[in-house]
């Protein structure tokens, strides 16, 4: 009798990966710094400070003319002397280059004053700004004390007075309207009356 043998041949797969050459990975360029700057309060009277504060990140130093600190993050007090906008701003560098980051900050004058005809309490005193005679919502205004004084944010326009009560005949003056011409955000030494016209 004869006899069978059956041999079952191994079959080998061979894969090859990432094809000839070292398979090397593209080096990374470095992330640019992002740079952050904000000041509180935003609006404030002359000679008075307002808050920087600045942060950043993939950065190793920063500088700006305002501040002699050259940390990556920080604040400081910075007095405002100039009437208006007064813009700052930090650049921050890394391996990743240069970014800069800015923030404005208003500076404004107040001024006193007593409303007069007699002194008047209770008038509505605004700085009319485009000569409407009317307030709107953009413009500061105020209302006389018992004494027919006041303080406002000082800008450029007509010093406007409407309404308010007779001091010494406590005569309510619906009609009255006063108004003084305020230019080139003068400084008022002293209280200032407004004037009738």
């Amino acid at each position: 009798m004869k006899q069978f043998y059956i041999t079952f041949a191994s079959l080998v797969f061979l894969a090859s990966c990432g094809g000839g050459g070292g398979g090397g990975n593209e080096p990374q360029q470095p992330s640019p710094p992002i740079v952050n700057l904000s000041a509180n309060p935003t609006s404030v009277l002359l000679e008075s400070s307002t808050t920087l504060t600045w942060s950043s990140t993939n950065a190793t130093s920063c500088s700006a003319s305002w501040t002699s600190q050259t940390g990556t993050s920080g604040s400081e007090a910075v007095t405002i002397t100039t009437v208006g906008n007064n813009s700052f701003s930090i650049s921050c560098t890394g391996a990743g280059g240069t970014r800069s980051a800015s923030v404005t900050v208003e500076g404004y004058r107040e001024t006193d004053g007593v409303v007069v005809d007699g002194y008047i309490s209770g008038a509505e005193v605004f700085i009319d700004e485009d000569d409407d005679w009317l307030l709107d919502s953009n413009e500061d205004s105020t209302t006389s004390d018992n004494e027919g004084k006041f303080t406002i944010r000082y800008a450029n326009g007509n010093l406007v007075s409407i309404g308010g009560t007779d001091l010494d005949s406590q005569t309510l003056l619906d009609n009255l309207l006063i108004t003084h011409k305020l230019t080139g955000h003068s400084d008022f030494k002293a209280v200032t009356p407004v004037t009738s016209v």
